[in-house]
């Protein structure tokens, strides 16, 4: 089941950084991407974020390669 709503940054520009009300974050495998999405898994749901969204929070990455 995927959220209705992709995960995007506010109007006012990103937020958080453990900063008072902030959630924080937490590791998500992204199991499908497109033009204007990437999908990932959290919490056991698919959840939509934008690439904006990846690129103002997201700070590190692991990527599995086959030989």
């Amino acid at each position: 089941m995927q959220n209705h709503q992709p995960w995007s940054v506010p109007p006012g520009g990103p937020t958080g950084d453990g900063k008072p009300g902030s959630w924080g974050g937490h590791a998500v495998p992204v199991v499908a991407y497109d033009a204007r999405t990437l999908t990932v898994v959290t919490w056991g749901a698919l959840q939509a974020m934008t690439w904006s969204f990846w690129d103002a929070y997201c700070d590190e990455g692991y990527a599995i390669i086959r030989q």
